[in-house]
């Protein structure tokens, strides 16, 4: 029996708020024996071109949340600085789902919500800043007014002040949660419209660092002058000079007690226990303490620009090693859709450490118009990479790329395997696949649920990058298909034949054949000057079709003139099954003339050849399949008078 799964959703899940979410998610989850299922965006919400997010939040759109036990929301994430399309999109797609949805933080519609008050982590820093420093004059700057969580934390800030008789009126300033928020006051204090204060609380990190900044370049002196705390436990807070004092959250605890929420929801067998909370107050250089140096140097381990240094075993890959690959040159330098998936497949050591990684694409990626909005119904598998610390045997077996196109399975699956009985709890993440607004398909990373969270700045960068050779290998393919098809019946040209012989009879073997069939359409001089040319054209197409039902995988139907076309093949192939193939052309061609009046019918002469492929003469084999086609062509002329007189 497959795993009970549970669907996180968020968006850029390498910041450090989302890891910490997912690192308690994960734990949680573990402990019940629930896989996780984290589906996100990697874009901000608010901060991208329309186009963009169209394409970052289809991931949500193309996703059957009716395939999960139970869903969790980052709110806070999702409904950053109010943007509102990705939280409709959510609420649309989840409004039908039976399955218990839990938010974090805050709720989002009418879907209840984890959360604790983090006003009293601001009233112990407030408090810290009026104990320890004798700070009494002291302002705060938090998000905006309508912002619940901003309330919250001013809050917090009033208990501590009120506490010991400070004043707070008019102490508040509500804007941002953003390194801006607080320029304002800056402005203020540097201008004289306000008191110069003893310190100043920030409602995050990003106020904090932002702040500092900006008393420094007036002159002021961070925390001689004015002490300034921030909240979040951020690891660029951390190695800012002055190290921002700060406060780390309880976003693990939140995670964990969002999967315990769901669990007593889904589970006959209740867990009263309530999940380990790791929060606390660090106290550090901004507010006028002795700099932490255990904690600093932690937070600057996480900033090092080659983890790879000094934690070869947990993070081979950093963002310094991504970009010596140089993977965006080598995938947009590829010539043809097969060898940039091949070549993707490659790249795809960069997740180390990931178990398997699977890309999904939608059936028609090739074809689909660039300006195209609609999300696929179908998708195909065209990639899976299976980490290198598997077996070779297990790598071997399981292991493939290439475009399948008989293999795509209806999106509403979202993929099988993740369905799949597993021996233990597995953490997936699915990340959109697109170019824009152009929805192409989505990404499937499995990780070690018991690590640290996987996705980072590497990952990111990567999705980027294929998104983006995806897109040139659209492009050159679309180009190609100008030059390389018929327009009319999207069969090769002569063209696209000789570039595609070359290539197979390249590859062959000397145990190969070369086969070769020509098709020359009857009646269709005399359909068009009777019916008209459109009639004609639709005869052309339908030839064109029953050519491509009878045609194997690799073997090209070509529309060589206006009523000619060949049937070319490099392969194995013997005169029986050759000779059955052309008969059960020429019945499909029969059943489709069918649906014409019976004068309308028409038919086709069709003759073939073959040889083998070492030292075969292509010119003649071609040739020889273009005599038996017009031996039969003269049959019909004398079969058909009418025929005969017209053509």
């Amino acid at each position: 029996m497959a795993r009970k799964k549970i669907a996180f959703l968020t968006a850029v899940p390498e910041h450090i708020f989302q890891r910490r979410l997912m690192k308690g998610i994960f734990r949680q989850c573990n402990k019940y024996g629930y896989d996780v299922v984290v589906v996100s965006q990697f874009a901000m919400p608010c901060i991208i071109y329309n186009e963009e997010l169209e394409g970052e939040m289809s991931i949500f759109k193309m996703m059957n949340f009716e395939k999960f036990d139970g869903i969790i929301i980052d709110t806070l994430t999702i409904t950053l600085a109010r943007a509102v399309k990705v939280k409709d999109v959510i609420l649309n797609k989840l409004k039908d789902v039976s399955a218990p949805v839990v938010c974090i933080s805050k709720p989002l519609g009418d879907y209840p919500a984890v959360n604790v008050d983090t006003g009293n982590a601001i009233e112990e820093i407030t408090e810290h800043l009026i104990t320890k420093h004798g700070c009494k004059e002291i302002y705060m700057v938090t998000g905006r007014e309508e912002d619940s969580i901003a309330i919250e934390r001013a809050d917090g800030f009033k208990r501590a002040m009120n506490k010991h008789g400070l004043n707070c009126e008019d102490s508040i300033t509500y804007a941002e949660f953003w390194y801006n928020g607080a320029d304002g006051l800056a402005n203020d204090i540097k201008e004289g419209k306000v008191k110069k204060p003893d310190a100043v609380v920030c409602a995050c990190d990003h106020i904090a660092i932002g702040l500092v900044k900006k008393l420094q370049s007036y002159g002021y002196r961070v925390p001689e002058d004015i002490k300034v705390t921030g909240y979040d436990g951020l690891s660029e807070g951390a190695v800012f000079r002055p190290s921002i004092t700060s406060y780390i959250p309880d976003d693990e605890y939140l995670g964990a007690l969002a999967v315990r929420e769901i669990h007593n929801k889904i589970s006959e067998k209740k867990d009263e226990e309530l999940p380990e909370k790791e929060s606390g107050f660090i106290a550090s250089s901004s507010c006028g303490c002795p700099v932490n140096h255990e904690y600093v140097f932690n937070k600057f381990d996480d900033l090092l620009t080659d983890r790879s240094i000094i934690d070869a075993v947990n993070h081979p890959v950093d963002l310094m090693t991504f970009n010596g690959a140089y993977v965006l040159e080598s995938l947009t330098g590829t010539e043809s859709p097969e060898e940039c998936i091949e070549l993707l497949t490659h790249y795809t050591y960069l997740f180390e450490p990931y178990e398997e990684f699977r890309l999904c694409l939608r059936k028609d990626w090739l074809k689909v118009d660039p300006d195209e909005d609609r999300l696929p119904k179908e998708v195909m598998t065209v990639l899976c990479a299976i980490s290198e610390k598997r077996p070779l045997e297990e790598r071997n077996e399981k292991a493939f790329n290439g475009l399948y196109e008989e293999d795509a399975y209806d999106i509403e699956e979202i993929h099988p395997h993740l369905f799949e009985e597993r021996e233990k709890p597995a953490a997936f993440f699915i990340f959109p696949v697109h170019y824009l607004q152009t929805v192409l398909g989505y990404g499937i990373l499995e990780c070690d649920i018991t690590k640290e969270p996987r996705p980072d700045i590497v990952v990111n960068s990567w999705f980027r990058s294929l998104n983006t050779a995806l897109n040139v290998t659209r492009m050159q393919y679309r180009l190609r298909s100008f030059s390389e098809f018929d327009v009319m019946t999207g069969l090769l040209n002569r063209r696209g034949m000789e570039n595609r012989l070359k290539k197979a009879l390249d590859k062959s073997t000397e145990e190969d054949d070369f086969f070769a069939a020509s098709i020359d359409m009857d009646r269709l001089k005399y359909i068009n000057d009777n019916y008209g040319h459109s009639e004609g054209d639709r005869c052309i197409r339908d030839i064109a079709t029953c050519l491509s039902s009878i045609a194997l995988k690799n073997e090209l139907c070509v529309r060589t003139g206006g009523d000619e076309f060949m049937l070319i093949g490099v392969g194995v192939y013997d005169k029986e099954t050759v000779r059955t193939r052309i008969d059960a052309l020429r019945n499909e061609i029969y059943k489709a003339s069918l649906h014409y009046g019976k004068e309308h019918r028409f038919s086709a002469s069709i003759g073939y050849s073959m040889s083998k492929v070492k030292n075969c003469d292509i010119a003649k084999v071609i040739n020889e399949a273009d005599e038996e086609m017009y031996k039969e062509k003269s049959i019909h002329h004398k079969l058909d008078k009418n025929l005969y007189d017209n053509k």
